[in-house]
């Protein structure tokens, strides 16, 4: 997905689908100001809807004839309490109510009032997130059509540089929600090692991988303590970004790596959402989706550690079996019958 700006306004934008950033108050005068065809439309158009503008209020209209053939309307709320962030939100409304159609997307907001290259990329990343759709385990996917390129209209050129920042920190990103979303009997402690590996040789970061045995001679009891009921082996992940030349600071960023945690859940009622366990790796998501951007940006003078603990931490056979005893934390007593230990 290509994503472009231009520092020339409406009046000469020939793409098929239009993103408009509309404030509270007088929507007339705005519309008039467009340059574009339908300019008078939507200023009639709107009134008879009772369009407010509120934050985060859209409204679509669809033209047979005239460029563009599709209007997206996000409302921006008042101008005096407008926030870089409220034109991300804006952009990523506006990006989902433009999916299932084609051709080129523009966006058109109030740039001038935040530095060009911060609103750029604020916004060229929500627009690819918001498009984003993680399709890989569904048995029938039907992708949605997506605009082939992303423009933003009206821009200053200075910006220009900043959009070679987009594709590298939405990737990582991506990649952090294709683990988060990935089910533990294919995202294995070993699985989230071979990503890792996979990372550090696409883009030269260093990799030190250690196994069961690594960690025992370490001495790393407390890590292996939670791995032991389960059957996968546990794997610690350390990965190293070096720049070139002099650093200056060196960081560590750490992430749990539970690739599933049913421990103290099964013995729960109620609420226990074991279902939803498959989350409690995503900070390690996080670090990993955070070196892949990081090997790419390849900040200067900045050493940075990526530090993953992975493991699964199972009731299981090899953890408990029938007729043991064990305590739940409400204090009450269960004795583990035979589905019990299956499970």
């Amino acid at each position: 997905m290509e994503i472009s700006l231009t520092s020339a306004g409406l009046k000469d934008w020939d793409g098929s689908i239009l993103i408009l950033g509309i404030f509270e108050g007088d929507l007339e005068a705005q519309c008039i100001g467009l340059e574009i065809p339908q300019k008078k439309f939507l200023a009639k158009r709107l009134q008879e809807i009772n369009f407010k503008a509120k934050t985060g209020e859209t409204s679509s209209f669809q033209f047979l004839e005239n460029r563009p053939n599709k209007l997206i309307l996000v409302g921006l709320g008042e101008p005096e309490n407008l926030l870089l962030d409220d034109l991300r939100k804006a952009a990523a409304i506006g990006a989902r109510a433009s999916m299932g159609t084609s051709g080129k997307l523009g966006i058109f907001l109030p740039w001038d009032q935040f530095d060009p290259e911060s609103s750029a990329i604020a916004v060229g990343e929500a627009i690819r997130l918001a498009l984003f759709k993680d399709l890989r385990f569904r048995s029938e996917p039907e992708p949605s059509p997506l605009p082939e390129t992303i423009e933003l209209v009206g821009v200053s050129t200075k910006a220009q540089k900043s959009l070679g920042k987009i594709a590298p920190i939405c990737a990582g990103v991506e990649l952090a929600r294709e683990l988060v979303g990935s089910p533990p009997n294919t995202l294995t402690p070993s699985a989230l090692a071979e990503q890792a590996l996979q990372i550090s040789k696409e883009y030269g970061l260093q990799a030190n991988i250690l196994d069961k045995e690594d960690c025992t001679k370490r001495g790393m009891g407390a890590y292996l303590a939670v791995a032991q009921g389960s059957d996968l082996q546990p794997k610690f992940i350390h990965l190293i970004y070096k720049p070139k030349g002099p650093i200056k600071r060196r960081i560590a960023i750490v992430g749990k790596g539970l690739t599933f945690d049913s421990g103290g859940y099964n013995l729960k009622v109620g609420a226990a959402q074991i279902d939803m366990m498959k989350f409690d790796m995503g900070g390690s998501a996080a670090v990993i989706g955070t070196s892949r951007a990081i090997a790419e940006l390849r900040p200067k003078e900045i050493e940075i550690h990526f530090i993953i603990a992975a493991c699964e931490n199972m009731i299981n056979g090899s953890a408990v079996h029938p007729g043991d005893i064990i305590r739940a934390s409400n204090g009450k007593t269960i004795e583990i019958n035979n589905t019990d230990a299956e499970g």
